[in-house]
């Protein structure tokens, strides 16, 4: 195949820069699901609507109004139970809210976070579907998020609830908001053509590389091809092995609901009256793991492995290293811009699913797992080229 001529190149890096703000500006105007009815969530001044007034910890600040969760022996929390006629699939959930000095309590997910939980038709709460709209540890000030989240079936029963399960600080919530979606009647013809260009621009940059026939270009390839559907792949197929890790789906008797009343009127927690039995060598090997894990963010792991994998990859078939002679810099310079387009036409790749959104927090994470990547390869094979020069030139 011929050599590409400079201005072609050129042309190439143009095309790509413009059609991922092309999509960035395209999916800043166009929303996949559409609201299908108004606001359900009450206003937290409302206390008929919101259970958990009373119980230790819980307090309203009268100027905003303001919802102060102080971490207490049982966590405190507030929870409201909406409901819609119709049922859908799919709901949007917005939450202002800030904490301060939040620890961790004994299990990972035990932080100052805000939920929302299906019920289904037959009553039960899914805590096994997704159901955190948000979390967070140590401090943070105001802040608002937003999370669409997919159900697999309708939903006509949701539970808001605000928890601030850690050990040790506060959270404060001034507004919650929860909206009925429906998919928009064009997303289905608007996905399938930004797919289309996207995996035609995949294959496109394949075969000019020569990603194929290139020493360590299958590598190259696998590793992209595993990145992508990392970035897309539906968060029902995630919360598993986040459980997993994790030590299960969230408990009930940690819900307001779950309180058991004193003689006195306090909340305190039930405990078992027989002691449970010694668990043996496997499930106690099993416990030191997901302890060892319980500080990780899985999540965040899996961002910086996979783009750290594409590099060094990438790196190894290409020959580039971090301390480049003079004539080599230039060819470093392009792989790591290479490198950066594709970390972002990875994450905007979540555009086109029905269940994830981008996010720079995980856009700067792909590019952390980038900068790891090469330092690997750097100090892992020195530089060492996969190939002869003749194969390693990165023209086409």
């Amino acid at each position: 195949m011929p050599a590409a001529t400079p201005d072609r190149r050129r042309w190439g890096w143009a095309a790509a820069v413009a059609a991922l703000l092309a999509q960035a500006v395209f999916f800043s105007c166009y929303e996949v699901f559409v609201q299908w009815g108004p606001n359900l969530a009450p206003p937290l001044s409302d206390a008929a609507r919101w259970q958990g007034w009373g119980a230790a910890g819980v307090a309203l600040i009268e100027s905003g109004p303001i919802v102060r969760l102080t971490a207490a022996p049982h966590p405190p929390a507030l929870e409201s139970v909406i409901q819609t006629s119709t049922g859908t699939a799919v709901w949007l959930v917005e939450v202002e809210w800030r904490h301060g000095n939040v620890r961790r309590g004994a299990l990972n997910y035990q932080v100052a976070r805000v939920l929302a939980a299906a019920v289904d038709a037959h009553g039960a709460t899914r805590w096994d579907w997704t159901h955190v709209v948000d979390g967070g540890l140590g401090s943070d000030g105001w802040k608002r998020r937003t999370r669409r989240l997919v159900f697999p079936g309708r939903v006509s029963v949701l539970r808001l609830i605000l928890q601030n399960a850690g050990s040790a600080g506060w959270m404060e919530v001034a507004r919650v908001r929860a909206w009925p979606l429906r998919l928009n009647p064009s997303a289905g013809a608007v996905l399938a053509g930004w797919w289309l260009a996207w995996l035609a621009g995949l294959a496109l940059a394949g075969w000019r590389l020569r990603l194929w026939s290139r020493p360590g270009g299958r590598a190259v390839t696998a590793t992209a091809l595993m990145a992508t559907v990392g970035m897309v792949m539906p968060e029902s197929w995630l919360a598993p092995i986040e459980r997993r890790v994790h030590g299960g789906p969230f408990p009930a008797a940690l819900v307001v609901a779950a309180q058991t009343p004193t003689s006195s009127g306090a909340a305190r927690a039930t405990v078992p009256s027989v002691p449970p039995a010694t668990p043996g060598i496997g499930r106690r090997m099993t416990a030191v793991v997901r302890r060892a894990a319980a500080g990780l963010d899985l999540h965040a792991v899996a961002h910086v492995a996979l783009f750290a994998a594409v590099a060094a990859t990438s790196a190894r078939s290409f020959g580039w290293r971090l301390v480049a002679a003079r004539g080599e810099r230039g060819a470093l310079a392009k792989g790591v811009a290479g490198l950066v387009l594709f970390a972002t036409g990875a994450e905007q790749s979540q555009w086109l699913t029905f269940t994830r959104i981008p996010g720079v927090e995980d856009w700067s994470l792909n590019l952390a797992g980038i900068a790891l990547g090469l330092l690997v390869a750097e100090v892992g094979w020195g530089g060492r080229q996969s190939g002869p020069p003749s194969a390693r030139s990165t023209s086409g």
